[in-house]
């Protein structure tokens, strides 16, 4: 659709655009180093009067905010089996993607550090298991995902049209999940990904690069949490085995339970060199749209 619109633009809606669209807007800036607080709220003054900005209009925004800046929100998935499957766009292009993310629900501290413990628990066994054993894709990996306050998961597979089919490769990821269960999900791994994950957020920023990206992704996320990795620290050590499996199951392994959504987009199963025509309009061809309980 992008591709479609992007080109019935005209340079006057373009200049028009960009002499009006940051009077308008919501801006949020960090200035961090060897500057005061009275220096900062300066230069951010001399920002937003340069850029002529004046800040969104009140109303329709976030209650407590009083800028006028939209609630960004997430669309609950619901429970049972979700599939969306479209062609690719380019006929030239035999790359098979499957993605099945598994949607968790509003999440805390807490249940955010139990799926980073099992993200990273899985890291390493899809990986083998999917790729290296079963050999379906050259890119396999798994996401922990954090949308907008909404948490989950996701596992991707980047397989060939012309090797395996997107069902194929979506059911050899549900046999790996019940397995993943019963052979990864143990103590032991759980106390050395405690250990890891624990290390990882307690080392010290090497660099002012490392501590104002982490401090601007907060602020990106809108959620501002600037200690986050000192709060997260305080519950690790208060999870275990069983907290882990009594979140994770329902999430991913409980038909009855899961929320899950598989998005597949299918390659050509027969490589057309002919050049793609970038003038045309593309359309979306969907060759499967369901829901199963």
């Amino acid at each position: 659709e992008k591709h479609n619109k992007i080109r019935e633009c005209t340079v006057e809606q373009l200049k028009k655009f960009a002499k009006t669209f940051l009077a308008k807007s919501f801006l949020q800036g960090l200035i961090q180093g060897n500057i005061t607080s009275a220096e900062a709220k300066t230069v951010d003054a001399k920002v937003r009067q340069i850029l002529g900005n004046s800040g969104l209009e009140s109303g329709g925004g976030l209650p407590e905010s009083g800028t006028g800046l939209p609630e960004l929100r997430c669309r609950e998935i619901p429970k049972g089996l979700q599939y969306l499957q479209v062609d690719t766009l380019n006929p030239a292009d035999t790359n098979t993607l499957v993605t099945n993310y598994y949607q968790a629900g509003p999440g805390n501290i807490r249940e955010h550090v139990i799926l980073e413990l099992v993200s990273t628990i899985m890291d390493e066994p899809v990986f083998d298991t999917l790729r290296t054993q079963e050999q379906l894709g050259y890119s396999v990996y798994n996401n922990l995902r954090n949308t907008f306050g909404v948490l989950g998961l996701s596992i991707t597979v980047n397989t060939q049209a012309t090797k395996y089919t997107a069902d194929h490769v979506d059911q050899r990821i549900e046999a790996f999940i019940k397995t993943f269960v019963k052979e990864h999900l143990t103590e032991e791994k759980v106390a050395d990904a405690i250990k890891s994950v624990s290390k990882q957020k307690l080392r010290a920023d090497v660099t002012m690069e490392e501590e104002v990206s982490r401090n601007w992704n907060e602020i990106l996320s809108v959620e501002y949490l600037f200690n986050r990795y000192e709060k997260d620290v305080a519950v690790l050590n208060d999870i275990s085995l069983e907290d882990i499996k009594e979140y994770f199951c329902p999430l991913m392994v409980d038909g009855e339970k899961c929320r899950k959504f598989s998005v597949q987009v299918l390659g050509a199963k027969e490589k057309n060199e002919e050049a793609v025509d970038t003038d045309q309009d593309f359309k979306l061809n969907t060759l499967k749209l369901r829901e199963e309980s």
